[in-house]
């Protein structure tokens, strides 16, 4: 695991890559596909607690203290997401 700093940009070795995201207080974590302008094309690009899954995208709410995960699948993501 790497760990990043507010910032940071590094490249992906693989084509799969989770985001683990903890905190000291509980937060509400969701990932957002979104296009060249910064546009979601529609609601299925907001992937969250209740809409686990989306084109390329997962989120997995974390249990018991531990952090939810964000999985991206870079080769699934389509390709008018930027």
């Amino acid at each position: 695991m790497t760990a990043m700093t507010p910032g940071s940009n590094l490249p992906l070795p693989v084509a799969r890559v989770a985001v683990d995201v903890t905190a000291p207080v509980r937060l509400d974590v969701s990932g957002l596909l979104l296009t060249a302008n910064g546009k979601v094309r529609s609601d299925d690009d907001f992937v969250f607690y209740n809409q686990p899954a989306g084109p390329g995208v997962t989120h997995r709410a974390g249990t018991a203290g531990a952090g939810d995960t964000i999985t991206v699948d870079t080769a699934a993501v389509p390709a008018d997401i930027d």
